[in-house]
């Protein structure tokens, strides 16, 4: 009677890490070019999603208000490794296609 109840666990062989998300880049964009690659890290104690530059390993942007953002920081405090195509560029605007590697 009046107990609660649990939700669901997603079938053991569900992954819940997403493959590839398309995203927008927000935040400060800085020095981020068509058809390069960017690191997707966490940074800070709430984590957010940022890219880096794998070159310089500059903070170039960040990741917010997209679907799935809870699942890929969960998959990213597991260690899987997502990295983000930049697929367009325009004024301050930056498209990416963040991809799960291996």
């Amino acid at each position: 009677m009046g107990g609660s109840a649990t939700p669901p666990s997603p079938p053991p062989d569900r992954d819940p890490c997403p493959d590839r998300i398309p995203a927008n880049v927000t935040g400060p964009v800085r020095g981020i070019t068509v058809n390069s690659w960017l690191e997707v890290e966490l940074d800070g104690e709430a984590p957010s999603v940022v890219f880096v530059d794998p070159v310089t390993g500059e903070k170039v942007g960040s990741l917010a208000g997209i679907r799935r953002l809870a699942d890929l920081i969960r998959c990213l405090e597991r260690g899987i490794t997502y990295r983000a195509y930049v697929d367009a560029v325009s004024g301050g605007r930056v498209e990416v296609t963040v991809t799960r590697q291996g």
